[in-house]
């Protein structure tokens, strides 16, 4: 099947998927092939590491939904996430998952150079087409040794003001943090914008009065 094919009939099926329910935000994860971005996202949907009958290459991009949860038992604001596939196949295609996107998790493997070095790309395509996205730099696989001294994370973390997380997706180590912080993000933005928005009615009402005031006519007995 072309890759052109296999575009349509996959837009068509996460089309009736999502059929109804439209995510509040977005989150894109975007990062080099192998790195770890699909076994972070699993295990926070999951809660648990993939087994390796489930691990695979991404083809395109996979599309998950997460509510969060206001409070026990009470549901909140629900997340789109997708999972972006890292092969260069796929890169000039990641545009279109980034789109409108709240924030992306840039993933590298904290094993692998290559892997870190690219991100310099994905954070340029970012600055180019949706400035003003949220960046979460994120280490996978942790429990392995490193090739990247911390210098250089803290580094490219502070140019870019992004936040910054290592993770494991065979423990689940800060894996929920990742997401939790994101949310908060969220919620704080939204929060801002509701006030700016409440804000602006209460002073257009304040005009809408005062010329009403005005224009009143007056009677001179």
């Amino acid at each position: 099947m072309s890759l052109t094919k296999f575009l349509s009939k996959r837009k068509r099926r996460e089309g009736k998927i999502s059929a109804g329910i439209i995510p509040d935000f977005k989150v894109v994860t975007l990062g080099e092939s192998g790195c770890g971005k699909t076994s972070l996202v699993q295990w926070f949907l999951r809660q648990r590491p993939l087994m390796n009958k489930e691990l695979g290459a991404t083809v395109a991009a996979s599309f998950s939904r997460h509510t969060f949860e206001e409070s026990p038992g009470e549901g909140g604001p629900m997340m789109g996430l997708w999972d972006t596939a890292g092969s260069e196949r796929y890169c000039a295609l990641a545009k279109l998952y980034y789109r409108d996107a709240f924030g992306a998790i840039l993933c590298y493997d904290v094993s692998d150079y290559h892997s870190w070095d690219r991100l310099r790309y994905w954070i340029n395509e970012l600055n180019e087409n949706k400035p003003g996205c949220r960046l979460y730099i994120v280490g996978c696989k942790a429990d392995l040794p490193r090739e990247i001294c911390p210098e250089r994370v803290t580094e490219l973390v502070e140019k870019h003001k992004a936040i910054f997380f290592e993770t494991s997706s065979k423990t689940g180590f800060q894996i929920n943090e990742v997401f939790r912080i994101i949310y908060d993000d969220y919620r704080e933005q939204r929060r801002i914008q509701e006030k700016l928005a409440s804000d602006e009615d209460a002073m257009s009402g304040s005009i809408h009065l005062g010329e009403e005031t005005r224009s009143k006519p007056c009677f001179l007995c």
